[in-house]
This record gives C-alpha cells, structure tokens and sequence, in this order.
C-alpha cells in the first residue's frame, strides 16, 4: 500500500509532462476528496494490522492461500499499472496531434487499461488483507472508476468515432465489460 501511495503521489506526477499551453487547474474538492479517502485508508490499514498483524509476523500467512493470491494479485496489478502508465505517459512522444489512441498491452482490448490495473492491484490488497481496510480501498475505486470508465469511452468514440469503434474495446475489463 504505501509502495502505491509513494507511485501514485510523488514518481507518478514527476513523469507526467503538461501539454504546452495548458492550464493547471487545481480544484480543492477532489484534493479533500483524495486525502480523506487515503487518510481513511491509512487508519483502517493501521487498526487492522495492529490487530491481526501477528499473523504476519508469525510467517503463517506463507501457507494462507488467500494471503498468497491476494500478494501475487497486488504485485502483479501493480507492475502492470506502472507499465499501463508508462504507455500514457509516452503516448504524446514526437509530433503529432494531442490527442492519440492508446496502443499496446491492455489498451489494445480495453479502453482503461489502467484503471483495470488499479482495481487489479486493490483486489489483491483486499484478498491479501481480509479486512475491512482492502475492502474500503477496492470498493472505493470501484464506484470512482467504473463511471469514470465508461465516461472515458464515451470520449474516445466521440472524439475518435468510427475509428475507435472499429478497435472493439470494452470500457474497463478486457474482452468483458
């Protein structure tokens, strides 16, 4: 969780390079929104492990195959978010219009490959976890991303048209929805 927060608060935004000629519009809703979400996030994961971290400590977890899953689910969602990322943040290299399709690993089935990656990646956490503070960060993404998904679509099959609408891509889950 905290390698998540690291990435995604300070490596994540130091690669994002800003269009020429566009504004930084910082709005406070979203930013109290974030911070309450991550601050909850942050107390639930230090009472729930307070709680049940013995488990850990003990080495038990090595033969709790929900641990086991939920740890190679966390790892590998997070590996292929950062990679999803890397795509986007590279999608505008060289001349040529603002606006591109997104090309390769999931974006080729699906059009938000990396918020795919990020519910991946907390699915894992809450399967790892079992407690109420993996269920808070899944379920929270979930009701954040899925409209944001399927808003995203909208855009490209508006802005991209029937081109897009040839690739055939789902909105979050590849092949599926």
């Amino acid at each position: 969780m905290c390698a998540h927060y690291c990435y995604r608060g300070w490596i994540y935004p130091c690669l994002l390079r800003p269009h020429p000629g566009a504004s930084s519009n910082f709005s406070l809703v979203p930013a109290l929104g974030g911070s309450l979400v991550t601050v909850t996030h942050g107390y639930l994961n230090a009472a729930w492990f307070a709680e049940h971290g013995k488990h850990l400590r003990s080495r038990s977890w090595l033969r709790d195959p929900r641990f086991v899953a939920g740890a190679l689910l966390y790892l590998s969602g997070f590996a292929c978010l950062v990679y999803h990322d890397h795509l986007m943040v590279h999608l505008r290299d060289g001349p040529g219009p603002r606006y591109r399709i997104p090309r390769g690993g999931l974006f080729e089935y699906a059009t938000q490959a990396v918020y795919f990656c990020e519910l991946w990646t907390w699915l894992g956490f809450f399967l790892l976890s079992w407690g109420p503070n993996g269920a808070f960060i899944f379920l929270v993404s979930l009701s954040n991303l899925v409209p944001r998904a399927r808003a995203t679509h909208a855009w490209y099959l508006e802005r991209f048209g029937d081109e897009y609408a040839a690739l055939g891509r789902s909105y979050l889950v590849p092949m599926l929805w």
